[in-house]
Order: structure tokens, then sequence, then C-alpha cells
């Protein structure tokens, strides 16, 4: 009653010799682009910060053909998170980065409002320089410095943030 396929069937001549673009095109590729050891990965809210893993932390460019197609950041297998010029990334002091997140929420009422996932990363040794020109390029990277006087006990004074420049 019902025809008879093969798998083979279904997956020869899946691309036509008169298709524009070939095979090869459509493989993805994954680089490396900063890889960072000895780091720390924490998940923050206003009451909290809770360790979530520490190890290698690495940013990865994933390219499909010869585009670019997503950025992610991600400490061992644990912990991994999307790098878009749309989020923020804020270095704070030498080490500490903090990486704000939107993830689209379904609510009971159907709409999908945003909520923001914060991480914070800490890196224990040599490697944000490099890390600060990767992110000013796939993120909004900008430096805030701490007043040590307050991290200390004294009075607050005021410090604008600073803006990455690029040289």
């Amino acid at each position: 009653m019902y025809p008879f396929l093969e798998t083979k069937d279904l997956t020869d001549n899946l691309f036509s010799d008169t298709d524009v673009q070939h095979p090869a095109a459509f493989e993805s590729l994954e680089e490396v682009v900063v890889k960072i050891p000895n780091s720390i990965v924490h998940l923050i809210n206003n009451q909290q910060s809770v360790e979530l893993a520490s190890g290698v932390f690495e940013i990865i460019r994933i390219r499909q053909g010869g585009n670019v197609v997503a950025v992610l950041a991600r400490i061992g297998t644990e912990v991994q998170w999307s790098l878009a010029k749309d989020e923020a990334v804020v270095k704070i002091e030498g080490s500490c980065y903090y990486f704000n997140v939107r993830v689209p929420l379904l609510s009971d009422d159907g709409v999908e409002p945003d909520d923001l996932i914060n991480y914070g990363l800490t890196i224990i040794g040599k490697g944000s320089e490099e890390l600060d020109r990767v992110l000013e390029e796939y993120s909004t990277f900008s430096v805030k410095e701490v007043d040590r006087a307050v991290v200390e006990g004294g009075s607050p004074q005021a410090k604008s943030p600073k803006k990455q420049s690029k040289e």
C-alpha cells in the first residue's frame, strides 16, 4: 500500500550538480579564539554569587563556510553562553568580568519577556589583554574602575565608567 523507501535514496544527490553552493560551504568549524587557564565563572544575582565552574575559559568562534555564525564563551563542558554585540560585558579591575546574557522566557500569558542572566568571570593569572580585544570585537565591552576607598570601607567617590577604545 505504501511505497518502500531506502535510506540511501533519501541522502543520495542531496545537493545536485546544478546547485550554486557545494556541500563544503555548509561545513561547520569551531575555532578557539582565546584560551585562558585558571578561570572561575560565577552566576550572579542581587544577593549572592555562586561558583558554577572553574578551569580553562575559552572564546569559541563557529564558522560555516566563510561566515562567523556564533561566538561562544565557555568554561569546561559545564557552562557556555553566546556573545553578541547587543549584550554588555564590563571589565571590573584587572581580571574580573561581568557578562549580561538576555534569555527570552515564555510567561503564562504567552508574552516573551526578556530576563537577564549575569555571569562573573575571574581570571587568576594572565590572559586578560587578549580577552579584552576579543570582547571588544564581539560584544558591547566597557571598562569600569572600582574606587579602592569604597572597597576598603571609605566614603564613595563616583568614578565614571571608561569605554574601551579601539586602537
